[in-house]
C-alpha cells in the first residue's frame, strides 16, 4: 500500500516538475521580446546621442565637412586635403564608428 502511495507521489512530483518547466519556458519566451525591444531602443538612443555630439562638435564637424567635400571615405586620398589635426580627428572618428 505504501509503495503504491509512493509511486503516485513520485508520479505527481514528476508531472509537477514537467508543468514547472513548461511554465518557465513560456515565461522566458515572453520575456525575450521586451529585452530585444530594450536593446534596440538602447542602440537607437546611442546612435541619436552620437549624432548630436557630432553636430555639436565645433572641432570635428568642420573636419567632416572638409573631408566629405574632398571625396569622403570612398576616396582615402581625401585625407591629404586635411591638415594633420583634422586628419587625426577624422581617423579617431572613423575608428570610433568602426569600434561601436
Amino acid at each position: 500500500m505504501t509503495e503504491r502511495i509512493n509511486s503516485w507521489i513520485a508520479l505527481g512530483a514528476n508531472l509537477g516538475m514537467l508543468v514547472g518547466l513548461f511554465v518557465l519556458i513560456v515565461e522566458l519566451d515572453q520575456n525575450s521580446d521586451p529585452v530585444r525591444a530594450q536593446i534596440h531602443q538602447a542602440r537607437t538612443d546611442n546612435f541619436v546621442s552620437h549624432r548630436m555630439d557630432v553636430a555639436d562638435s565645433e572641432l570635428l564637424l568642420p573636419a567632416i565637412v572638409k573631408f566629405t567635400a574632398a571625396g569622403g571615405s570612398g576616396d582615402l586620398s581625401a585625407l591629404s586635403e586635411l591638415d594633420p589635426i583634422e586628419r587625426q580627428r577624422i581617423r579617431c572618428y572613423i575608428g570610433a564608428l568602426l569600434a561601436g
